[in-house]
Protein backbone atom coordinates (compact mmCIF):
# COMPACT_ATOMS: atom_id res chain seq x y z
CA UNK A 1 0.00 0.00 0.00
CA UNK A 2 1.49 3.77 -0.96
CA UNK A 3 1.45 5.42 1.95
CA UNK A 4 0.37 8.92 0.12
CA UNK A 5 -2.86 7.62 -1.84
CA UNK A 6 -3.60 4.14 -0.45
CA UNK A 7 -3.32 2.20 -3.74
CA UNK A 8 -1.24 -0.74 -4.38
CA UNK A 9 2.08 0.44 -4.33
CA UNK A 10 3.20 -2.13 -7.40
CA UNK A 11 0.67 -0.41 -9.51
CA UNK A 12 1.15 3.46 -9.45
CA UNK A 13 3.99 5.48 -9.45
CA UNK A 14 5.86 4.17 -12.46
CA UNK A 15 7.12 1.39 -9.81
CA UNK A 16 6.63 -2.27 -9.71
CA UNK A 17 8.08 -5.35 -7.66
CA UNK A 18 10.95 -6.48 -9.19
CA UNK A 19 13.06 -9.53 -8.18
CA UNK A 20 17.11 -9.26 -7.49
CA UNK A 21 19.11 -10.75 -10.16
CA UNK A 22 20.02 -14.55 -9.05
CA UNK A 23 23.28 -14.16 -7.77
CA UNK A 24 26.06 -17.26 -7.85
CA UNK A 25 27.99 -17.98 -4.91
CA UNK A 26 30.49 -15.74 -3.05
CA UNK A 27 33.70 -17.78 -5.15
CA UNK A 28 31.96 -16.45 -8.47
CA UNK A 29 31.67 -12.74 -7.26
CA UNK A 30 35.69 -12.57 -6.49
CA UNK A 31 37.38 -10.12 -8.39
CA UNK A 32 40.46 -10.43 -10.44
CA UNK A 33 43.00 -8.45 -8.75
CA UNK A 34 42.99 -5.82 -11.76
CA UNK A 35 39.38 -5.35 -11.17
CA UNK A 36 39.81 -5.17 -7.23
CA UNK A 37 42.73 -2.46 -7.37
CA UNK A 38 40.16 -0.15 -9.84
CA UNK A 39 37.02 -0.78 -7.31
CA UNK A 40 39.27 0.32 -4.68
CA UNK A 41 41.23 3.40 -6.57
CA UNK A 42 37.91 4.70 -7.08
CA UNK A 43 36.80 4.31 -3.39
CA UNK A 44 39.70 5.69 -1.96
CA UNK A 45 39.45 8.64 -4.51
CA UNK A 46 36.39 9.90 -2.64
CA UNK A 47 37.15 13.02 -0.64
CA UNK A 48 34.72 11.05 2.27
CA UNK A 49 37.34 8.31 1.63
CA UNK A 50 39.97 7.11 5.20
CA UNK A 51 40.19 4.13 3.99
CA UNK A 52 43.26 3.67 2.89
CA UNK A 53 44.99 6.08 6.06
CA UNK A 54 43.43 3.88 9.06
CA UNK A 55 42.83 0.30 7.74
CA UNK A 56 45.79 -0.81 5.82
CA UNK A 57 48.37 0.89 8.49
CA UNK A 58 51.40 -1.18 10.00
CA UNK A 59 50.53 -4.27 12.04
CA UNK A 60 54.14 -4.98 13.19
CA UNK A 61 53.23 -4.18 16.84
CA UNK A 62 49.96 -6.10 17.00
CA UNK A 63 50.20 -9.08 18.47
CA UNK A 64 46.24 -10.42 18.28
CA UNK A 65 45.57 -12.41 15.50
CA UNK A 66 42.32 -13.47 13.67
CA UNK A 67 41.28 -16.86 12.10
CA UNK A 68 38.75 -16.03 9.57
CA UNK A 69 36.90 -19.32 8.76
CA UNK A 70 33.64 -20.35 6.51
CA UNK A 71 30.50 -19.98 8.27
CA UNK A 72 28.75 -22.20 5.21
CA UNK A 73 29.88 -24.15 2.47
CA UNK A 74 29.90 -21.31 -0.13
CA UNK A 75 31.75 -19.08 2.41
CA UNK A 76 34.27 -22.22 3.18
CA UNK A 77 35.23 -22.45 -0.62
CA UNK A 78 35.89 -18.86 -1.16
CA UNK A 79 37.91 -18.70 2.10
CA UNK A 80 40.24 -21.67 0.14
CA UNK A 81 40.55 -19.15 -3.26
CA UNK A 82 41.61 -16.64 -0.82
CA UNK A 83 44.43 -19.12 1.60
CA UNK A 84 45.25 -20.26 -1.99
CA UNK A 85 46.26 -23.64 -0.17
CA UNK A 86 43.88 -26.42 -1.31
CA UNK A 87 42.14 -27.69 1.65
CA UNK A 88 42.73 -24.75 4.09
CA UNK A 89 39.03 -22.74 4.27
CA UNK A 90 40.62 -20.31 6.66
CA UNK A 91 42.35 -17.00 6.53
CA UNK A 92 44.84 -14.97 9.68
CA UNK A 93 44.93 -11.71 9.69
CA UNK A 94 46.73 -9.12 12.65
CA UNK A 95 44.41 -6.73 14.14
CA UNK A 96 44.86 -4.30 16.99
CA UNK A 97 42.55 -3.65 19.77
CA UNK A 98 41.93 0.30 18.30
CA UNK A 99 40.79 -1.15 15.30
CA UNK A 100 37.03 -0.99 14.33
CA UNK A 101 35.04 -4.14 12.57
CA UNK A 102 35.10 -1.66 9.04
CA UNK A 103 38.77 -2.13 8.69
CA UNK A 104 38.80 -5.44 9.85
CA UNK A 105 36.22 -6.28 6.99
CA UNK A 106 38.14 -3.66 4.84
CA UNK A 107 41.65 -6.16 5.16
CA UNK A 108 39.48 -9.12 4.53
CA UNK A 109 37.75 -7.71 1.56
CA UNK A 110 41.24 -7.40 -0.10
CA UNK A 111 42.37 -11.03 0.92
CA UNK A 112 38.91 -11.82 -0.97
CA UNK A 113 38.58 -9.98 -3.66
CA UNK A 114 34.95 -9.79 -2.90
CA UNK A 115 33.15 -6.03 -1.92
CA UNK A 116 31.99 -6.41 1.60
CA UNK A 117 28.74 -5.84 1.33
CA UNK A 118 27.46 -9.53 -0.03
CA UNK A 119 29.18 -11.11 3.27
CA UNK A 120 29.11 -10.59 6.93
CA UNK A 121 31.98 -11.09 10.09
CA UNK A 122 30.19 -13.22 12.95
CA UNK A 123 31.36 -15.17 16.36
CA UNK A 124 29.89 -16.57 18.79
CA UNK A 125 25.86 -15.94 17.51
CA UNK A 126 26.88 -12.47 16.51
CA UNK A 127 26.72 -10.73 13.30
CA UNK A 128 29.38 -8.04 13.96
CA UNK A 129 28.37 -4.50 13.03
CA UNK A 130 30.67 -2.55 10.84
CA UNK A 131 30.66 0.68 13.32
CA UNK A 132 32.03 -1.29 16.44
CA UNK A 133 35.70 -1.01 18.22
CA UNK A 134 37.69 -4.54 18.49
CA UNK A 135 38.20 -3.86 22.09
CA UNK A 136 33.80 -3.10 22.88
CA UNK A 137 33.16 -6.84 21.90
CA UNK A 138 34.33 -9.80 24.06
CA UNK A 139 34.79 -12.26 21.58
CA UNK A 140 38.35 -10.27 20.67
CA UNK A 141 39.60 -9.85 24.08
CA UNK A 142 39.16 -13.02 25.36
CA UNK A 143 42.51 -15.03 25.32
CA UNK A 144 42.15 -18.01 23.49
CA UNK A 145 42.06 -18.14 19.53
CA UNK A 146 39.88 -15.83 18.12
CA UNK A 147 37.88 -17.66 14.94
CA UNK A 148 35.32 -15.39 13.19
CA UNK A 149 32.67 -16.85 10.66
CA UNK A 150 32.48 -15.42 7.23
CA UNK A 151 29.43 -15.63 5.16
CA UNK A 152 27.53 -14.57 2.36
CA UNK A 153 23.92 -12.31 2.77
CA UNK A 154 23.09 -11.42 -0.39
CA UNK A 155 20.99 -14.41 -2.15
Amino acid sequence: MCFFCERDAAEHHGTRVVDPPALGSLSELRMTEEEYKQMVAARDALPSSVTAKFAYRNFANDRSTLRVVGGTDDASALLELASGVPGQAWVEMKYGIMDSIFYILLRLEKMLRVPMHYWVLAGDGVIYSPGNLVMAINHFMKNEDRVVGCQGICR
